[in-house]
């Protein structure tokens, strides 16, 4: 489990945490590799959500996602531990931030991150965050979306 230090200056730096934690740590997802992936994708989004503590940017490493071990368990933990399986399974993946507008003058902010994984010639959005998200679907249209 990784907790940052600092406060993070914005989703790229987010973004490049979450690549660094998939690198040092896909292998806790090994035991889950003979899973396909309709059948991950149903494991992982039954996996309660459960938000960072206020004012704290957690980031965990698949092993605690996966075993509910700790506090957190949001949309970057479950994009880590699912870009961590792509890995092993080896399916290239790649992280999406996206955000809406609230007000019609308001910078539009990154508040959302979920993995593509490139399968059958295209990228399949992969968001496990919530028990109701369907596979391929991402949640509503979103104002603006940027690779991580």
């Amino acid at each position: 489990m990784q907790i940052t230090s600092r406060k993070l200056k914005d989703a790229r730096q987010t973004g490049r945490l979450m690549h660094r934690m998939v690198e040092l740590y896909y292998f806790d997802m090994a035991p889950y590799a003979s899973m396909s992936y309709p059948e991950f994708y149903d494991f992982m989004k039954n996996i309660p959500f459960n938000p960072d503590p206020e004012n704290i940017e957690l980031l965990k490493r698949p092993y605690y996602t996966v075993k509910r071990i700790g506090p957190g368990g949001d949309c970057d933990d479950k994009s880590i531990a699912v870009a961590s399986w792509a890995k092993i399974a080896g399916i290239p993946y790649r992280f999406v931030g996206v955000g809406n507008k609230i007000s019609k003058n308001e910078k539009i902010l990154l508040s959302h991150v979920y993995p593509e994984l490139y399968i059958g010639g295209k990228w399949i959005p992969f968001d496990t965050t919530y028990s109701f998200n369907i596979l391929g679907q991402t949640l509503p249209n979103y104002d603006r979306r940027e690779l991580l």
